[in-house]
């Protein structure tokens, strides 16, 4: 068998206070490495404004680029920077006059780049340049001939204005042009209300006068009415002359309504004098005769007849019955017969049933006041002594007197 070589096994770091970590001088290193460059691009940045065109590339390689991330944010920074002023027209001008930025980086690496890559790419950036400007040149040449063109018109012109801080961009503004009366829409539109209201006049016109013929009309009509009235009442007056056309069927007739009417009030007067007659014997008897008569005739009161157990109770209300509408039947009827279910002797169920309502929604426990007295009729309180009437003659309310109170307190 042959031996595997194993891979050493990785120490873990350990760390001592006071004492600086591994790899902690590198790391500050490329920090201080990263603030030379920073302060290099800066100088490079001021001593550009003086030259015409400068541009430098820088070549940085990959490896640099990676273990330092300050340079990465610086690569990213500039990039973007570049692809804004590409997207920003207004802006290449000043770059153009002002020159082009350049920075240069001093590594050790950057000594080993390519002079001819290098050549080549400034090659490439001169010729942007050159193009960039040509393209902004032929812009600005088409925007003067339509600004020429649109000044030549009749009725409107433009004119843009260049500001000193942003040559570039323009502002549009209208010259103020003179509009004929008959072209104005203002004009037009009170010509319009002016017809309008010319209408609406006419109109009110017309519908005064209909409105007074009108009137004129009725007037006419209700003196054509008074006039007419006036002839038929100055005119001879119709007669009732339909008597006499059957004498014996009329006399017939009268004869009826004469006998009818002798009958009724001979009623009236027997029945006036029987009252009065009646009124006076009655108030010459006594008044045992007077309940004795009525025993006999029946006219005395029935004595209410008792409740069944869990009977309803109707209310035979409490408002004005008029005898010539209800009868003496119905007068004296006994509201409180039992009725419906209630004719049934519901003490013969068992005690679970014995309830209102049973088996329903609105079904209830109590039945009646009785069952629900809690009253001790073996308590002293509720025996006939002495000792209870003196007690009851002392408490308040309890005496049978009717006088009325005086202010002062009788002496006994």
């Amino acid at each position: 068998m042959t031996s595997v070589a194993r891979p050493p096994r990785a120490r873990p770091v350990r760390y001592w206070p006071g004492k600086a970590p591994q790899g902690a001088e590198e790391a500050s290193s490329s920090d201080s490495e990263a603030d030379n460059e920073e302060l290099s691009i800066a100088k490079g940045q001021e001593a550009g404004g003086d030259q015409e065109i400068q541009e430098v590339s820088l070549s940085i390689q990959d490896e640099a680029v990676q273990k330092d991330r300050r340079l990465m944010r610086l690569m990213q920074t500039r990039a973007q920077r570049d692809d804004e002023d590409e997207l920003r027209p207004g802006r290449r001008r000043e770059r153009e006059e002002r020159g082009a930025e350049v920075s240069e980086l001093p590594k050790e690496e950057s000594e080993d780049e390519d002079e001819d890559a290098t050549a080549a790419r400034r090659q490439r950036i001169r010729e942007q340049a050159l193009k960039r400007r040509q393209e902004e040149e032929e812009q600005l040449g088409a925007q003067e001939d339509e600004e020429e063109e649109e000044g030549e018109s009749e009725y409107t012109s433009e004119y843009t204005t260049d500001s000193e801080d942003d040559p570039v961009s323009s502002r549009t503004l209208l010259k103020p042009v003179f509009i004929p009366k008959n072209h104005r829409e203002t004009v037009l539109e009170k010509e319009r209300l002016e017809a309008e209201a010319q209408e609406a006049e006419a109109r009110k016109q017309q519908q005064m006068e209909e409105r007074k013929k009108e009137s004129h009309d009725m007037v006419a009509e209700e003196l054509r009415k008074e006039q007419a009235a006036a002839e038929v009442s100055n005119g001879p007056l119709e007669v009732d002359d339909t008597d006499g056309i059957n004498e014996e069927e009329e006399y017939l007739a009268w004869k009826l309504r004469e006998l009818r009417r002798i009958k009724r009030d001979r009623e009236e007067k027997d029945s006036r004098e029987a009252e009065k007659a009646d009124i006076e014997r009655r108030r010459n008897m006594t008044d045992q005769e007077v309940m004795a008569e009525k025993a006999k005739e029946g006219q005395l009161t029935k004595e209410k007849s008792k409740y069944r157990f869990l009977q309803k109770y109707y209310h035979k209300g409490a408002f004005f019955v008029d005898d010539d509408v209800v009868g003496k039947a119905l007068q004296r009827r006994d509201f409180a017969e039992p009725t419906l279910e209630d004719k049934f002797d519901k003490t013969v169920l068992p005690a679970v049933m014995q309830v209102k309502n049973f088996g329903r929604a609105g079904q209830t426990k109590y039945t009646h006041l009785a069952d629900q007295d809690t009253s001790q009729m073996d308590s002293p309180w509720f025996q006939k002594s002495e000792l209870n009437k003196r007690t009851v003659s002392k408490l308040g309310g309890m005496k049978q007197s009717f006088s009325k109170p005086t202010a002062k307190r009788r002496k006994l």
